[in-house]
């Protein structure tokens, strides 16, 4: 199942650990890329048969994740904006 969303990280360009990448041969999982006017969409999903039993799970993980990433985005501009004497 973690497999299906290995898929995705490899086509993002990252790395997948070993004990996930065994199984992405036979892996069901996308990753579509969109260009919107307001930035770029990108939309994981994962075929896994089993994967209906995680949904909430997932879903507050990656809320969780976006959550994080969010503030990390922030912190760096705010960062980037007070060495550049307050403008980006």
């Amino acid at each position: 199942m973690k497999a299906g969303w290995g898929v995705a990280v490899q086509a993002l360009g990252k790395k997948v650990p070993p004990w996930i990448a065994k199984h992405l041969g036979y892996a069901k999982g996308s990753l579509r890329t969109e260009e919107k006017p307001n930035g770029i969409s990108y939309t994981i999903e994962n075929y896994s048969p089993t994967i209906g039993r995680y949904g909430s799970r997932f879903n507050h993980a990656i809320s969780w994740m976006f959550d994080k990433m969010q503030k990390d985005i922030q912190i760096r501009l705010d960062y980037i904006a007070r060495k550049k004497g307050g403008r980006l």
